[in-house]
Order: structure tokens, then C-alpha cells, then sequence
């Protein structure tokens, strides 16, 4: 397994099965956007974080559990850091498994989590 920083919260994990990149929005930040040419999987943290062509990545961008390509990915609700306790703006972090290693994929998220 391999991970580049691509910058922000973009990361690029590479496997022998697949290549997984988180939140590849770094064109909208005024970086350098990430090819999506060979990503078979694209997590995003916040839909806002969606680039504009997406290729033939499968995109995961909400809660739930996935399998693709060698990944198994686990994805729960969190509250958003910049939300207020009575506001319901939802952002996801991701448990990603494969070739017998995890990776917890935060994004901006709230800092003081909750059992639920």
C-alpha cells in the first residue's frame, strides 16, 4: 500500500487492486486539481468537495458501507466543524480497510465527537 499527500485533505492510497482519493477539490482551493484518470475510488468528506469531472472513479459521498476494488469502506455521520449544535450540517468520515491496514478519514468535522 501506498499514500501520497496531494495537499488539503487530499490523500491518494494505492493497492495493488486500486487507487482510492479523498476530497480531490484542490482546484477550487487554487491548487493544482489531481487526475482522475486512474482513481477507481473517490471519497468525499463534504459533497461540496465534489470536482467538476469525477471520470470513471466511483464516488462515495454519504454514510454507509461500501466494497470496491479492494476497499472496504466504512462511512458515519459527523456534525460539521463550523455548524452550531442545533444545526443539522452533516459532513462523513470514512474507515477505510485494505491489504490489512485502516485509515480513518476525518475531514473537517466538529472536534469533540460523540458515541453515537
Amino acid at each position: 500500500m501506498e499514500f501520497q499527500f496531494k495537499g488539503a485533505n487530499c490523500l491518494q492510497i494505492t493497492t495493488k487492486a486500486g487507487v482510492l482519493l479523498t476530497d480531490p477539490n484542490l482546484g477550487q482551493l487554487g491548487g493544482k486539481q489531481p487526475s482522475m484518470a486512474k482513481v477507481d475510488v473517490c471519497l468525499l468528506t463534504d459533497t461540496s468537495f465534489r470536482p467538476a469531472d469525477t471520470g470513471e472513479a466511483f464516488v462515495i459521498d454519504c454514510p454507509g458501507e461500501y466494497e470496491v476494488k479492494g476497499f472496504a469502506v466504512r462511512g458515519v455521520p459527523a456534525r460539521s466543524h463550523l455548524a452550531s449544535e442545533d444545526q443539522v450540517d452533516l459532513r462523513t468520515v470514512y474507515r477505510v480497510s485494505a491489504a490489512e491496514l485502516n485509515v480513518v478519514v476525518f475531514g473537517h468535522i466538529y472536534p469533540q465527537l460523540s458515541d453515537e
